[in-house]
């Protein structure tokens, strides 16, 4: 009976609309800690992970993932963080490591990667499970969340084994959207349902699991500007999070019930940086975390940051990309899966299929007609609608003259 304790690593990076630009060509700093002189892990921590998780929010121009074109770059991406994880860490292995990919989806330009470290735990995961859930306006999914959800069976073969849910969010961006985030979070526990956990209950929530993961773009900000002294010391930047907007939240018990997170403090604010810059904030908004990574486990033994930090050296997004390695409880060996709790803060809405179905309708809608405008205009969308106008316009004059 295998007691090793797994290792998860979740990332997660706004690449501000970039596509295939979007991302360094050098993703060691950011999803192989181990081998990262910045990280400095102990020998005891650099163990590759059992899990890597990869969270984009912004993947590519909003009109194309409207579109519904986000294959072509998620493919991409996929290939990139697949070749340097094994690339990377089969350096000095004794044996060559290789991942996984469990699965992978988009919804808009929110997108989720899951892969599993071959050897120790990709030949135990089945029913995979991928899902979606848009929280713009009548359901479009500019704003949202997508889901992943698999059983990762016992070592022994004896019982249900374990259930992981992994969900990557892009919340209500803006200071004084606070109100607008906390409904988008309702939202997602309410309608990003999966199949049902036994033959005699309906859809499952997404705390109806082992371990859940929620990362991404959460957009909470900071409710007062912060001194620049305070961003540059780790003792300033803990006083901030008492005015830091999802700790506040949590802490009184209005959104992300039940979930943990590291020291988020320890690192600098994630938003809003000068493209191209490491360290220099846009003036055009108030430093904040808005990228965060928080988790929660069934068992009593808790979930350990190993490392939660952010990557500074990545410059080509107004977002500084967020990591975390965590530690999980022993694997449990109960007859049937333990969940954290069956019973989330929100209850279903029965209605969630037909606001998919509006939502990905209206996506495709004003992404198609975006599309054309774009292309029409060389890349300009204004001056897209001006051909386009200046066509129709033209016809309805031939046809008047000579129809």
């Amino acid at each position: 009976m295998d007691q090793r304790r797994l290792r998860v690593l979740i990332a997660s990076y706004n690449t501000a609309l970039q596509g295939n630009k979007g991302l360094p060509q050098d993703l060691v700093e950011w999803l192989i800690p181990a081998l990262s002189p910045t990280h400095a892990l102990p020998a005891e921590d650099q163990e590759p992970p059992d899990f890597v998780a990869v969270g984009f929010q912004e993947l590519l121009p909003l009109q194309l993932g409207l579109a519904g074109f986000s294959g072509s770059v998620l493919s991409t991406r996929d290939d990139m963080i697949r070749d340097q994880l094994e690339k990377n860490l089969s350096q000095g292995a004794s044996e060559p490591q290789k991942y996984s990919l469990m699965a992978k989806h988009a919804r808009v330009g929110i997108a989720l990667l899951v892969y599993a470290r071959e050897g120790t735990v990709a030949g135990r995961v089945r029913d995979v499970q991928i899902r979606g859930v848009g929280c713009g306006q009548l359901g479009m999914g500019n704003k949202g969340a997508v889901g992943v959800r698999f059983r990762l069976g016992p070592d022994d073969g004896d019982g249900e084994g374990e259930i992981f849910t992994f969900v990557t969010a892009h919340l209500a961006a803006h200071t004084y959207a606070l109100p607008q985030r906390l409904r988008d979070f309702q939202t997602i526990v309410s309608q990003l349902l999966f199949d049902p956990l036994d033959v005699t209950s309906g859809p499952s929530q997404i705390y109806a699991t082992s371990h859940l993961f929620l990362f991404g773009d959460l957009n909470f900000r900071l409710s007062q500007a912060p001194e620049t002294s305070q961003l540059m010391s780790q003792d300033g930047r803990e006083q901030l999070k008492e005015y830091d907007q999802l700790y506040m939240a949590k802490e009184a018990g209005r959104t992300l019930h039940g979930l943990h997170e590291g020291e988020f403090w320890k690192f600098r604010p994630t938003y809003k940086y000068i493209l191209g810059s490491e360290d220099q904030y846009s003036g055009k908004r108030t430093p904040s975390w808005t990228d965060r990574i928080l988790f929660a486990s069934h068992d009593e033994i808790p979930i350990k940051p190993l490392l939660y930090t952010s990557i500074q050296s990545y410059t080509t997004s107004d977002h500084k990309p967020v990591m975390a390695l965590l530690l999980l409880p022993p694997t449990s060996h109960e007859p049937k899966a333990p969940l954290i709790d069956e019973r989330a803060p929100y209850p279903i809405n029965r209605n969630a299929w037909l606001w998919s179905i509006v939502g990905t309708s209206l996506d495709r809608a004003v992404g198609y007609a975006w599309c054309v405008l774009w292309f029409a205009g060389g890349g300009r969308t204004g001056l897209g609608l001006v051909a386009v106008m200046v066509i129709m316009g033209a016809s309805m004059w031939w046809f008047g003259v000579f129809g």
